[in-house]
């Protein structure tokens, strides 16, 4: 058994090890999830951003429509007029915002001649005609500073963006001007593009401002608290293009020298506002919960608590399986011992009326009065083993749930009956009595020959307990009946009064450390393996059983050095309370 208990201590340990590495683990693992979480939330939204930013240039630029990969049927968009002007149609036709352009123009710098978009095709158009052009016009026709794309702010409200390329029809530049409504573009086209573009919108707030006029031109959502923005987790601008400089001309050799340049540039400055910077309309995005680390931390720690919770019930079921095998051990144990008392029990009687008859039989006892003897001898032992074997009948029929007989009974009576039963031994060990029992009735509902065993039991333990004291009380009052009776799940719910039966000694007591355990079965005190007391150790747990089936309870009312009491507590009858 020093093994049993030996492998089982090994095995908690090892247990509750392997729960400890589990918790670590998880907690890595959680850490891990956490910046795998953060880094897969800031590459997705990343990838959104540059997505409308991609699609912000296609909408406001015609060269980087073309130069969309999936857009090879416009190949010849830079070859002939005509599939420019295809080219030129299908990018009108992709706007989502058709008011955003409020005029185009096409001007071929070798044929010096101005094309007037029409909405479905071009149409040539006097330069004279706009005055607006005249000296945008001549600038791209004497500077080398607008070879590339230029964006700028004018008067008018308008936003100005200049796109250069080579058609080889024509072996000439062809410069779109692109004169966008600024209204149209920054409370319309961005809105848009953002929702359609930033598929993470769910859980993060956006918003767009221009830092150059410090105005929000978009919010995704209005409730948003201003001081979430802060500290963005991304923020980036939205115009973004090579190059981004101001149209006017910096140097002198720059300007043909037989222009007059100071009357040119007096007409630029009258049209330009500034030049529109690629920094000034930023995009910041930050995360529903604050920040995209707030995020992910929750979300690691939701994680990691439903996976703690996961290991608790691990955990309590190994504690559970732990108690249970050392409870296991310990019933393995008292079974041991139990089988070694009935043992004892069954032979020692056998063993008187084996030796006996034996001498009987052999001739060796002759005379009247020995065979007189011999036979009272014989016939207390049969008795005895009689009884005991009744008694583990008894409880096999309890254990088993084996229905018992409940009739009416006088509780009385039955306790009279047991006392004259117990009146001989105690006489002959000089034992003192105290018996108090009332005059009337008290009808219960019982099995007789369950009852009388249990109460059998206690007397029996106090007498075996308490020989050096001598001493038995015994008593049976009716009392309020307990609120382990009133909150049993069998009582019945019109039972306020109850009998108890009290059995005290004058015995060496119960230690503490064993009076939650004499109930259990196969379980005998330290004291009874001591001073050897006969016993098989099922009888407290017997006479607990008993009890349950009579809707009533055994209680181990106190126990001190000076003497035990037992007590056992039946609900009256409602007939007797009437």
């Amino acid at each position: 058994m020093k093994k049993h208990k030996s492998y089982s201590l090994i095995l908690s340990v090892v247990l509750f090890t392997m729960l400890g590495i589990a918790v670590i683990l998880q907690l890595r693992s959680s850490l891990t999830m956490q910046k795998i979480e953060e880094q897969r939330l800031s590459v997705r939204l990343s990838d959104d951003v540059h997505y409308l930013v991609d699609t912000i240039k296609e909408d406001l630029f015609f060269q980087s429509f073309l130069t969309n990969t999936h857009r090879t049927n416009f190949a010849d968009a830079l070859i002939s007029f005509a599939g420019f002007e295809y080219a030129f149609f299908q990018w009108q036709g992709q706007q989502d915002t058709p008011n955003l352009f409020d005029s185009l123009y096409v001007y071929s710098q070798r044929l010096n001649k101005m094309y007037t978009w029409t909405g479905a095709s071009f149409k040539e158009t006097p330069v004279s005609s706009v005055e607006i052009l005249d000296p945008i016009i001549k600038l791209i026709q004497y500077s080398s500073e607008f070879q590339s794309q230029k964006i700028v702010e004018l008067k008018t409200g308008q936003i100005l963006i200049i796109e250069s390329l080579y058609l080889a029809e024509q072996d000439s530049k062809l410069y779109i001007l692109s004169f966008i409504n600024k209204q149209e573009f920054a409370y319309n086209l961005l809105p848009y593009n953002t929702e359609q573009c930033v598929q993470e919108s769910s859980d993060f707030y956006f918003r767009i401002r221009d830092i150059e006029d410090n105005q929000i031109l978009y919010e995704s959502d209005p409730d948003c608290p201003p001081h979430f923005f802060n500290n963005p987790d991304f923020s980036m601008p939205l115009i973004q293009f090579n190059d981004s400089i101001s149209m006017m001309p910096t140097q002198k050799n720059s300007i043909n020298p037989n222009i007059n340049q100071a009357e040119l540039l007096e007409k630029f400055y009258n049209i330009v506002e500034t030049p529109y910077q690629q920094e000034r309309l930023i995009l910041e995005v930050i995360h529903r919960q604050g920040s995209l680390m707030k995020a992910s931390s929750r979300n690691m720690m939701l994680t990691f608590i439903s996976s703690i919770l996961v290991l608790l019930v691990i955990g309590v079921t190994m504690i559970l399986f732990v108690i249970n095998m050392r409870r296991a051990e310990r019933l393995a144990t008292h079974q041991q011992e139990f089988i070694s008392t009935i043992t004892h029990e069954l032979k020692t009687p056998l063993a008187v009326i084996s030796s006996a008859a034996q001498n009987m039989s052999d001739g060796i006892i002759t005379s009247k009065e020995r065979i007189r003897y011999y036979g009272n001898m014989i016939n207390k032992e049969s008795k005895r083993l009689k009884s005991t074997i009744d008694y583990f009948l008894l409880y096999s029929k309890i254990t088993t749930g084996t229905n018992l007989k409940h009739e009416k009974h006088d509780l009385c009576e039955l306790l009279q009956d047991e006392i004259s039963h117990w009146e001989l031994p105690w006489k002959n060990d000089d034992f003192e009595i105290h018996t108090d029992l009332p005059d009337q009735k008290v009808p219960v509902y019982c099995d007789k020959t369950a009852i009388l065993s249990a109460i059998d039991n206690l007397i029996s333990n106090a007498y075996k307990h308490s020989k050096d004291g001598k001493y038995t009380s015994i008593s049976l009052k009716i009392e309020n009946c307990p609120l382990k009776i009133t909150r049993h799940v069998f009582a019945p719910q019109n039972v306020k009064q109850a009998a108890v039966i009290r059995i005290s000694d004058h015995g060496e007591g119960i230690p503490k450390n064993e009076q939650n355990s004499i109930f259990e079965p196969f379980v005998r005190g330290t004291a009874a393996h001591n001073h050897q007391i006969e016993g098989s150790g099922v009888g407290l747990n017997l006479v607990k059983r008993i009890m349950n089936l009579h809707e009533g309870l055994v209680l181990l009312e106190n126990s001190s050095p000076s003497g035990t009491t037992f007590a056992l507590v039946f609900p009256v009858i409602s007939d007797y309370m009437q």
